[in-house]
């Protein structure tokens, strides 16, 4: 049983590295054909690119980031940012990812040293030309984009940001006096993570200062709870006084209405039901019961002239 198991297992895991691999295989096709064609063409799968490592960092999707916004500037211009991710306290950041990777492709393929630091030189020119067009583009003026931190030009393939920033190390900060960073699949989704992270903690904090509210909320409605015990307390003491005054005032003392009732029954009325003796004061004197009393004097008493 135990090794057919295993064996279960082992074939289930060859399948999963066959899909792997297939993916892999897919992803690989992809980055040639992406590379081989337009510019456009790059540009389309580099947000595919994005895409994923949107999804592999935990945000949310129209929550706390929205793809392919149409906005308008101030002048009329229509402007559509690949990503705008959005960040606690009214802040976003753009994220683009139509970045030229013709130069890096004829960069890889050349075989001759002489062209390949030509190709290489322009694919530097190609990212700093992006980054001053994008410097110029005033995402901060759109309507529905918060206050920028920064915004990030997207570099979908790891060799190539690194050969850029190798070739002219002044890139980076070029682009980061300008409010631009750059920022490859890694970087990017350590970036992402991180905002993922703020949110989360941002989210608790919103969550501790709503229990810490409800809690007071509920502390103050235990004390007016206790306030309110307090007065039906009160009031039950001056029920209990009334009701002990009326009492007194029903059995206590001679020619109480207790008694006097009482006497009715002793007198000869026909009742079917006896006062409780707690009512009835033991130390005064009753009068005698009889079955059936008489109120006319006995004929023997009667004398004649």
């Amino acid at each position: 049983m135990q090794e057919n198991a295993d064996r279960n297992k082992l074939a289930g895991q060859i399948v999963e590295l066959q899909k792997q691999a297939q993916k892999i295989g897919e992803d690989a096709v992809n980055l040639a054909q992406a590379l081989k064609g337009n510019s456009k063409t790059q540009g389309n799968w580099g947000e595919v690119v994005l895409e994923r490592l949107l999804e592999e960092s935990g945000l949310q999707k129209g929550r706390e980031y929205d793809t392919q916004l149409s906005l308008v500037g101030e002048d009329g211009s229509r402007r559509m940012p690949d990503v705008v991710v959005r960040l606690p306290e009214g802040k976003d950041l753009v994220i683009d990812a139509k970045v030229s990777l013709l130069d890096y492709e004829k960069f890889c393929n050349a075989e001759e040293e002489a062209e390949r630091n030509r190709h290489l030189a322009a694919h530097v020119n190609s990212l700093r030309t992006h980054i001053k067009g994008l410097s110029v583009k005033e995402y901060e003026k759109l309507e529905g984009i918060r206050a920028l931190d920064f915004i990030f030009i997207f570099i979908p393939i790891e060799a190539a940001f690194m050969l850029a920033l190798q070739q002219e190390p002044g890139l980076y900060r070029e682009a980061y006096d300008k409010h631009i960073i750059l920022v490859s699949p890694t970087t990017l989704l350590a970036t992402l993570r991180t905002v993922e992270n703020i949110w989360r903690y941002e989210k608790q904090n919103k969550n501790a200062e709503k229990i810490a509210d409800e809690a007071g909320k509920l502390h103050d409605q235990f004390v007016m709870l206790l306030g309110e015990l307090d007065a039906v307390e009160k009031h039950l003491d001056k029920t209990r006084e009334a009701f002990s005054a009326a009492r007194s005032r029903l059995s206590s003392g001679r020619g109480n209405l207790v008694k006097k009732v009482g006497d009715i029954r002793k007198l000869g009325a026909k009742t079917k039901r006896a006062i409780d003796g707690q009512w009835l004061d033991a130390d005064e004197d009753d009068l005698p019961e009889s079955d059936t009393p008489s109120l006319a004097a006995p004929d023997s008493a009667i004398q004649e002239e």
